[in-house]
């Protein structure tokens, strides 16, 4: 008997679409999806024109009018601190997601710190609002690749992310769609929120003098515990050292007594 063709699953409409290596991944991304449109074949180039055919693109821009998300991220390497953005358009009103912050783990990786921070965040806003479908318009390639599994994680924060990925997936389909090179108003918008959170000095500031008044109430706080610690071993010791006198001579008492 000749070997059995491999087979390739082409998703070109349903919860992610893309090529499936298995019946069963390509049933998970087809099955409760209205108007799913799916084929395999026996050639991934076939595969990949029938995802890329004039069917699907106009598919896509009907996908378009759905939910969108749009993120992204910076990292000012002056000042050490990085901003995050997503703006999440759904049913007609637009919800801003931003932030900034300074901790060393992301500072250390740069601007991927701030698109991996961009993307989680914005996925919870969106499970926070009830979505069950997304597209999420990106430029780093990361986001995609990571939360997908395409890509190595080398560090703990892309292998954080790739789990917090797996563990939304029950509670939303996210469809990551690289942004085109020609600039979008959506776009420009997320883009400057991130810049302007990674160089909002002032609440970083504020932040970490917060940080750092607790950290000297908190110094404060063990100093007067430690004393009190102290003042009640010597009361203690004090004692035991009079009750031990009392059981001594008169004339050797008063010896230590003196």
């Amino acid at each position: 008997m000749g070997k059995s063709k491999i087979k390739y699953y082409a998703v070109r409409k349903g919860f992610i679409p893309g090529i499936y290596f298995s019946w069963e991944d390509c049933l998970k991304q087809t099955k409760n999806f209205s108007g799913a449109q799916f084929k395999s074949f026996t050639s991934i180039l076939e595969a990949e024109e029938y995802i890329n055919s004039d069917n699907n693109i106009e598919m896509n821009k009907n996908e378009e009018k759905g939910t969108c998300a749009y993120i992204s991220g910076c990292f000012s390497s002056s000042l050490k601190t990085y901003g995050y953005a997503g703006l999440i358009f759904h049913e007609g009103q637009k919800y801003v997601v931003k932030g900034n912050g300074n901790e060393p783990n992301l500072v250390k990786i740069g601007s991927v710190g701030s698109q991996i921070l961009a993307s989680k965040e914005t996925i919870k806003k969106a499970i926070n609002l009830e979505i069950r479908n997304i597209n999420i318009y990106y430029d780093y390639d990361g986001i995609k690749n990571w939360a997908n599994g395409d890509w190595s994680r080398n560090s703990k924060e892309t292998e954080d992310y790739y789990n917090f990925i797996r563990e939304i997936e029950p509670l939303i389909n996210i469809n990551f769609i690289k942004n085109k090179k020609a600039p979008t108003p959506e776009k420009n918008e997320v883009v400057n929120l991130a810049k302007k959170e990674a160089h909002n000095s002032s609440k970083i500031e504020k932040s970490k003098k917060i940080e750092k008044d607790e950290n000297i109430a908190e110094k404060k706080k063990n100093s007067i515990i430690e004393k009190k610690h102290i003042k009640k071993r010597i009361f203690r010791r004090n004692n035991f050292k009079q009750f031990e006198l009392q059981k001594l001579p008169d004339y050797i008492r008063k010896i230590f007594e003196d």
